[in-house]
């Protein structure tokens, strides 16, 4: 076997015709490719811009592009990449669905996990401390 690794092959027979079988050499690609359509997008690398999408989407009242840009604390992992393509910076897919899951309110914690050196922009704790909500602390009493 030369080291080779053989594709899996898959032979399924056609009720029409009895006679001819269905042959299918590379279902381990055709497997893995429609996981990866049931597991989400499928994709393995984000751009700065493609990771925008993916956690602000097309709702208005987000961040601008171009203020994430300028931001390093407002961006994956402090703005340190998990690699380069094309001279962009990339990361991965688990790296963006983690960040996409990061409010203002846990900004700070995810900066100190991965980019101790970054601080939350001062306009973002004006704005936490302003939208802070209050919960009851003890339950209100039933008549």
């Amino acid at each position: 076997m030369n080291g080779e690794i053989e594709p899996r092959e898959l032979i399924l027979p056609t009720p029409m015709l009895p006679g001819i079988a269905l042959r299918l050499p590379q279902l381990e690609i055709i497997e893995n490719l429609l996981r990866a359509a049931l597991d989400g997008t499928g994709q393995r690398w984000y751009t700065l811009d493609q990771g925008y999408v993916r956690k602000f989407g097309s709702s208005p009242g987000g961040i601008s592009l171009s203020s994430l840009r300028n931001c390093l604390a407002m961006q994956p992992r402090g703005g340190v990449p998990d690699g380069w393509i094309s001279g962009r910076k990339v990361w991965r897919t688990e790296t963006i669905e983690v960040w996409s899951m990061v409010d203002d309110q846990h900004l700070e914690e995810y900066l100190a996990a991965y980019a101790p050196h970054l601080r939350v922009p001062t306009r973002i704790l004006e704005a936490n401390k302003r939208h802070v909500i209050e919960y009851p602390t003890a339950e209100p009493e039933l008549e």
